[in-house]
């Protein structure tokens, strides 16, 4: 089989994979229709596959290859698959681990049940049973459980840095409905934050409650199994009084050992209204002068006046605040599907809408202050002495305060894990700032109707795009798409999330997209797909390669 050449957030090219190799068997279908069929599970486990190698850098093997091997040794997804006939597969082709399950959906929600078999084990050795509401979030859970063992691919400069990061943990009853989206978005958050633990990585965990507070001596996670342990190990109980979040600020600042030389992150999730503001702004000034960046993450009972004491917080901090934002989806008498929004204490509703609510409902201005709600929302002014309403209740409230009829409604959703994503994301780049370098080269993308210019700051991509203008053939790449209301389209290309040498083959049609579909709306592919931030495929031709001036100027 051939050796692939991945060049992920402009790693350089001779970066090793794992020396595992797994195939991804197709997903047996339960339930199968027209619009989920087979065609689905073999689709699913190239997106398996996809982000086996992007998140943990180990190998698949070759989708088409494996189609060939399977008729080879009698093995067929639609049947039962023994342990016998996967040993003979991974002694034929010298694969190390075998992937595959089952795939159902019900109600708008994905459902896979996966085992991992060692074929020199000759056994099972991992079974997952995980749900989703798309199949990209559900590739990304089963890749995170099912390789739990096996340490995040590298990122760029990470291993360059140390990173102490305190979590000020609201604990109580009042988290409960947010609790798994916390925890997983916590996860997310530590690997984006350090490079995919990289990085010399301490994450202090400090809870606040009325019956759960932080440990007098604090103690450092630094693995993401101890993360997942730690956590698992908190239950929401309680509740926490108007002091407590001051509290365990104190606490974090004070009482957790920060390293002199790491970089220092402090992030607040918190679904409790704090009356203490003045007492938390004193803190938040107290962690600024000791060079410690401040995030907060106000979740759904938070109003607009907590929310904007929280933002108070983080900018004296040094940081930025990002309210979580919600989602859910009610019935009217006729049958109609109205969605409801809620940031921060203000309802919306609206009928169609994408997932641009995941990237958050307001347009920010400067510090992070809304400006105003995002087009498609339309805004409820509601009694509030009459009406209490927050996110978790909106669902319920809504007939009465509207005047419509509901018959039914959905499962509320929240931005929670994505914004976690983004946090860690954006303060890794925060701290790799200047050590990318500025744009050595750019580079004329273009597919059959448009073309769009991408910055390249890593000079080893130089040469790979320099090699692939001269053949003139088309390339798959994958990209992250960014916001840009001053480019020409509305958006660019992050050079920092690039990722080259995969086949065609590799790449499920659900992750492939054209310049054209990302014009046309590029807030979707910003908050949707698969990682975090999500790495979207394109098929393009390099038009053209223009190298950039390189002497130095003594202001950089």
């Amino acid at each position: 089989m051939r050796k692939m050449a991945v060049l992920l957030l402009c790693l350089s090219v001779s970066a090793p994979l794992l020396a595992a190799e797994v195939a991804v068997i197709p997903y047996r279908i339960e339930n199968s229709s027209d619009q989920f069929n087979e065609t689905t599970g073999a689709e699913y486990a190239k997106l398996l596959g996809l982000a086996l190698l992007l998140k943990k850098g180990i190998e698949p093997y070759s989708p088409r290859e494996l189609e060939v091997d399977m008729k080879s040794f009698s093995i067929d997804p639609r049947r039962s698959i023994t342990g016998e006939s996967l040993d003979a597969l991974g002694r034929g082709r010298f694969i190390d681990l075998i992937l595959t399950g089952t795939l159902s959906r019900s109600g708008g929600v994905y459902t896979s049940e996966s085992v991992l078999y060692s074929t020199s084990q000759r056994k099972v050795i991992s079974r997952e049973r995980m749900r989703a509401d798309g199949l990209f979030a559900l590739a990304e859970k089963d890749i995170r459980e099912i390789f739990v063992t096996y340490p995040d691919r590298a990122a760029p400069g990470a291993g360059t840095a140390s990173i102490d990061v305190a979590l000020v943990l609201d604990t109580s009853y009042n988290v409960s409905r947010d609790w798994d989206a916390i925890k997983t978005g916590i996860s997310t958050f530590a690997s984006g934050v350090s490079g995919d633990w990289e990085a010399s990585l301490r994450v202090y965990v400090v809870p606040f409650s009325d019956i759960l507070t932080a440990p007098r001596a604090a103690r450092a996670i630094t693995s993401p199994l101890s993360l997942k342990q730690d956590l698992a190990a908190i239950g929401p109980k309680g509740g926490a009084g108007p002091a407590a979040l001051g509290g365990a600020l104190a606490h974090a600042i004070d009482g957790v050992p920060w390293r002199a030389e790491a970089k220092k992150v402090l992030l607040v999730i918190s679904n409790s209204p704090a009356r203490d503001v003045s007492r938390a702004e004193r803190y938040a000034l107290k962690a600024r002068k000791k060079g410690i960046a401040i995030y907060t993450l106000p979740l759904g009972r938070i109003g607009r006046d907590e929310a904007e004491a929280m933002r108070q917080v983080a900018i004296t901090g040094r940081g930025r605040s990002l309210p979580a934002a919600y989602r859910q989806r009610v019935y009217d008498a006729e049958g109609k599907a109205i969605d409801l929004f809620m940031q921060s204490g203000r309802l919306f509703h609206a009928r169609s809408f994408g997932d641009q609510w995941k990237s958050g409902l307001f347009v920010e201005g400067e510090g992070g202050r809304t400006v105003r709600p995002k087009p498609f929302l339309s805004e409820l002014f509601y009694d509030e002495k009459r009406h209490d309403v927050n996110a978790y209740t909106m669902g319920e409230r809504y007939g009465d305060i509207a005047g419509v009829r509901l018959i039914n409604r959905e499962r509320l959703e929240s931005n929670i894990d994505t914004l976690l994503a983004e946090i860690g994301e954006a303060h890794a780049v925060r701290i790799a700032r200047g050590g990318a370098g500025k744009a050595v080269a750019k580079v004329l993308l273009a597919d059959e109707r448009l073309s769009i210019w991408l910055s390249l700051s890593d000079r080893a991509l130089v040469g790979f795009f320099e090699k692939q203008a001269a053949q003139g053939r088309y390339v798959t790449l994958g990209v992250m798409v960014r916001m840009r209301p001053d480019e020409p389209y509305g958006f660019d290309f992050s050079p920092r999330r690039i990722v080259t040498g995969l086949e065609a083959e590799h790449v499920p049609g659900m992750a492939m997209t054209t310049l054209r579909e990302i014009m046309g709306k590029p807030e979707y592919y910003t908050a949707s797909g698969l990682m975090r931030p999500p790495v979207w495929f394109i098929r393009v031709k390099i038009e053209r390669i223009e190298r950039l001036r390189d002497e130095a100027d003594i202001r950089d």
